[in-house]
């Protein structure tokens, strides 16, 4: 009866088609999903829009899923599936909901050498250059930012046909009110702040007076 369930599934299934599924395991390279009487692997390239390392991060056993039909061999009893091309790419859409100049909340997702991940939206990634950290000099990324770090970013460059977005930090504490901006400087250590704002968080107005008119007198 088993094999019968099976063979029916095989037989129905064909490219392109979105199905209703359970997902029996997880692997390291993916999850396989129960369509009924057969397994389907959903590569873990296929699972979400956005980068993840492990299957579990998005999915989990016995959890319902819906997915796509990607490629299936009958003889071989073998079944692709994907998670995310059975869901709307963010990136068709982007234009509708962000523009450059834009400034909004992100998630850091990853720290390279010269440039941060900041995470919009699940699978709507966009880089933070290095000289685009803060108005200070800045070497490496982790001295002002953290994983999982959450940072206002103002969007300066968007193309949706590459993929691609480039955020500010420095652009967008720039635009925020003094207030605000060393509440933020509190909250986040410092991340994304000019100068100007680290000092006035560490000394009064009198001192910052002081200092400069010593800083001018020595300079006379």
């Amino acid at each position: 009866e088993r094999q019968k369930m099976k063979d029916q599934t095989l037989t129905d299934l064909s490219e392109g088609q979105v199905l209703s599924g359970t997902v029996a395991r997880l692997t390291n390279f993916g999850a396989f999903v129960n369509l009924g009487g057969v397994d389907g692997l959903v590569h873990i390239s296929e699972i979400s829009w956005k980068r993840i390392k492990h299957p579990s991060e998005v999915v989990q056993p016995g959890q319902a899923v819906e997915v796509l039909v990607l490629k299936v061999d009958p003889k071989r009893e073998r079944i692709s599936l994907s998670l995310r091309q059975a869901r709307p790419d963010p990136w068709l859409i982007i234009d509708e909901q962000y523009k450059v100049g834009d400034v909004v909340k992100g998630r850091v997702t990853k720290l390279a050498k010269n440039y941060v991940f900041v995470e919009l939206q699940d699978g709507v990634e966009g880089l933070v250059p290095l000289r685009e950290l803060a108005d200070f000099r800045v070497s490496r990324p982790e001295e002002v930012l953290k994983p999982d770090q959450e940072v206002e970013v103002r969007i300066i460059e968007l193309n949706a046909d590459t993929r691609r977005m480039v955020l500010s930090i420095r652009q967008a504490a720039a635009m925020m009110p003094e207030g605000q901006a060393r509440q933020r400087h509190a909250d986040t250590g410092g991340a994304g702040f000019n100068l100007g704002d680290l000092l006035k968080s560490k000394f009064s107005n009198a001192e910052m007076d002081q200092m400069m008119g010593k800083a001018t007198s020595e300079g006379e």
